[in-house]
């Protein structure tokens, strides 16, 4: 008989995660508490959990069935108070963590010695973490660094295919229209650029709460015929058409699964060194799959490089699908969870 394991999202259920629970759903028995909505057409359980706030923390109301499960894996949101009582109500039963593992706004491991010490103890209670990447390893204490597995990040791709050869037509940025991305930086970069390429195409491909203010600095700019808005795209047929003549991803200030998805068409990617990110820009190697700038202002000048020959798309995509396919692949990523959990569980 399968094992019964809840996963506790401190987020609602993203449609790019479901193929993860699907997956491992194949060898256990997976129910899934989220915010909500529920997802239809998905093979896993699933219960919608509320949240009640207290300060600056949350409280998880409606766990109470996990009792009846052979295993929790919970997101490490030092904000969630039921992330240090579950090791006090679920003592006989493996309870797993399962995240970034610091704090990102500041840049990756980067975090206070308060919050540094509230993981480490709080890790200590718990059987195992599962990290997206190594970068925090060296904050944790060594008892706890024995419990920690790197399970990395990926979405699934079935449209993955090496697009590095074709012809390249437009720059691209694919994701959510929020601030923190740095996309008036990426409009600002892109405008410097025309003066020397003024055919140069920007395709926007996301919503967010930033589009009118994009689109007014467009507008403002004068840039309406080579920036378009494409809203967002889910058919994954379109989605490949997009990537397929892009000479690279660009998104300035964070880099996140988009990372693993541009790679996953051969298309590398552009971002800051410091970029907000979980783990995913560390796949990122400057000038062999991607370009990691240290200060916004050098943008222009990445961006015009792609034009003038003095960086291949061909040859860094090349090298994004290679990285791909040898340490980001969907399937390389749901061993690596799987065999988490066994070692666990």
């Amino acid at each position: 008989m399968k094992k019964k394991i809840a996963f506790i999202l401190d987020h609602k259920l993203n449609h790019y995660r479901t193929p993860l629970f699907s997956a491992l759903d194949k060898h256990y028995s997976v129910t899934v508490f989220h915010r909500g909505p529920f997802i239809e057409n998905c093979c896993f359980q699933q219960e919608i959990i509320s949240y009640k706030k207290i300060g600056p923390f949350e409280y998880i109301a409606n766990l109470s069935r996990l009792s009846e499960l052979d295993a929790v894996v919970i997101m490490q949101n030092l904000r969630i108070i039921n992330l240090y009582s579950l090791p006090f109500t679920l003592r006989n039963k493996p309870i797993l963590m399962w995240g970034i593992g610091t704090s990102s706004a500041g840049g990756l491991g980067t975090e206070s010695a308060l919050s540094v010490f509230i993981r480490n103890t709080i890790t200590s209670m718990y059987t195992a973490l599962a990290l997206y990447s190594p970068i925090p390893l060296a904050n944790y204490w060594k008892s706890n660094q024995e419990k920690i597995s790197i399970v990395g990040n990926s979405i699934v791709n079935e449209q993955s295919i090496n697009t590095s050869r074709e012809t390249k037509r437009y720059l691209l940025f694919i994701g959510t229209l929020d601030k923190r991305k740095g996309l008036n930086e990426l409009i600002n970069s892109f405008n410097r650029a025309l003066a020397q390429h003024p055919d140069l195409k920007l395709k926007i491909v996301g919503e967010g709460p930033e589009k009118f203010k994009l689109e007014q600095q467009t507008s403002d700019l004068g840039l309406t015929n080579n920036v378009e808005f494409l809203g967002a795209i889910h058919d994954p047929v379109e989605k490949k058409k997009i990537f397929t003549h892009s000479y690279c991803v660009i998104s300035p200030l964070q880099a996140g699964l988009s990372v693993v998805e541009s790679f996953s068409y051969g298309v590398p990617f552009v971002t800051s060194a410091n970029a907000i990110t979980g783990g995913e820009s560390q796949s990122i190697i400057h000038d062999k799959n991607g370009v990691l700038f240290e200060d916004v202002e050098e943008l222009s000048n990445v961006i015009c490089s792609f034009i003038d020959g003095r960086r291949s798309s061909a040859t860094l995509g090349y090298n994004a699908f290679k990285f791909y396919k040898e340490y980001l692949d969907f399937e390389l990523y749901v061993q690596r969870f799987k065999k988490f959990i066994d070692k666990n569980i």
